[in-house]
């Protein structure tokens, strides 16, 4: 594994309160399946994950392959939830598959781990053939991204609003 992974991999094991990630191909790697990434995703949330608020927003790929993904992240989180058994607030695994929809120009990929921002040149598992930079390091509030994520995760629930009226 890269460098920059581990140390992404081991900032998302110690997230207190939230890790958002925005990864058009988060689930659609160039090398593996899908399932494969997923088990890294998990792997990445252990037994004793702190962490309360995770939400991947991605692409989709059919809506059968989409409910299955959804599936494997509430079982981790049941797992999770089932062996904490302390938890203030339960772990909960939110995806969402309406990036390209509504936000196809975003070309690389990011991540919130609490309140650091996280920048990746390629896939934010890894796993990606092409040389790429990753930083971190931002304070979400000093760049406004934390805002940037809200709307792009509520893009869906935005336009049925737009509907309505």
């Amino acid at each position: 594994m890269l460098k920059a992974l581990d140390a992404f991999s081991l900032a998302m094991a110690d997230a207190q309160h939230r890790v958002w990630i925005l990864d058009g191909y988060l689930l659609q790697p160039d090398v593996g399946s899908a399932e494969a990434r997923i088990a890294l995703l998990c792997d990445w949330m252990p037994v004793g994950f702190a962490a309360n608020d995770v939400r991947l927003l991605t692409r989709s790929q059919t809506p059968v392959v989409d409910a299955e993904h959804e599936r494997a992240f509430a079982e981790h989180a049941r797992r999770v939830n089932e062996h904490t058994v302390k938890r203030p607030t339960d772990l909960v695994i939110q995806t969402k598959f309406t990036l390209a929809r509504y936000f196809g120009y975003v070309h690389d990929r990011f991540a919130i781990v609490d309140d650091e921002l996280w920048h990746f040149g390629a896939a934010v598992a890894g796993l990606h053939r092409e040389l790429s930079a990753t930083t971190r390091g931002w304070d979400v509030n000093d760049c406004d991204a934390e805002r940037f994520f809200k709307e792009a995760w509520n893009a869906d629930l935005n336009e049925k609003a737009r509907k309505v009226i």
